[in-house]
């Protein structure tokens, strides 16, 4: 019901075929997570689209997290506008070109949602690589990529530093295996 009344005011045609109806659904989706939800600021439409644990860039927020964090976004830069560029769908992700103004500056960037019975499961966002005009030529009907894997965290133990500590690995005898262990007894 919350997808055909945003649809309707939001302008998108819903008279789409039942072949194409969940890349339609999907589209209307990051329609109203950019427009709506970011632009505009519409954080009660987070219940309504948003999974209750939702990730972003592989961070689980939930609901509440993911309200806070467009706030906080929205309350630093009150100028916040993302513009789509392009869209394009592959099953349950669709994968937006952005351009995000905001507090004096713009900055391309390249949103993909996952998306399941009409709920983002998981939001990724990274800015796009400088010399690329536009990311999605020629992609309509191509296979998108795999969602990346969460970055690793550096450590911060130095290289060498592990080498001046003892074995971690039990002895056969802290395993009670060998000598230290004696046989049972042969029962009489």
């Amino acid at each position: 019901m919350a997808l055909a009344l945003l649809c309707a005011g939001s302008g998108w045609n819903t008279t789409a075929s039942a072949q194409d109806a969940d890349a339609q659904d999907n589209k209307l989706v990051f329609a109203v997570v950019v427009n709506q939800i970011f632009n505009e600021g519409k954080l009660a439409l987070v219940g309504d689209f948003m999974a209750k644990d939702v990730t972003i860039n592989g961070v689980p927020l939930g609901r509440d997290g993911y309200k806070a964090l467009v706030k906080d976004l929205r309350t630093t830069e009150p100028d916040l506008k993302l513009t789509v560029d392009d869209v394009v769908t592959q099953g349950d992700r669709v994968i937006g070109h952005v351009t995000q103004t905001g507090g004096g500056a713009s900055e391309r960037r390249i949103i993909l949602l996952r998306i399941d019975d009409g709920l983002v499961q998981e939001h990724w966002s990274w800015p796009v690589q400088p010399g690329l005009s536009r990311p999605f030529d020629g992609l309509e009907g191509a296979r998108l990529p795999t969602i990346p894997a969460a970055p690793e965290i550096p450590s911060v133990i130095p290289s060498g530093a592990l080498a001046n500590l003892p074995a971690l690995e039990p002895s056969l005898s802290d395993l009670g295996v060998g000598a230290a262990r004696q046989p049972a007894a042969p029962a009489s």
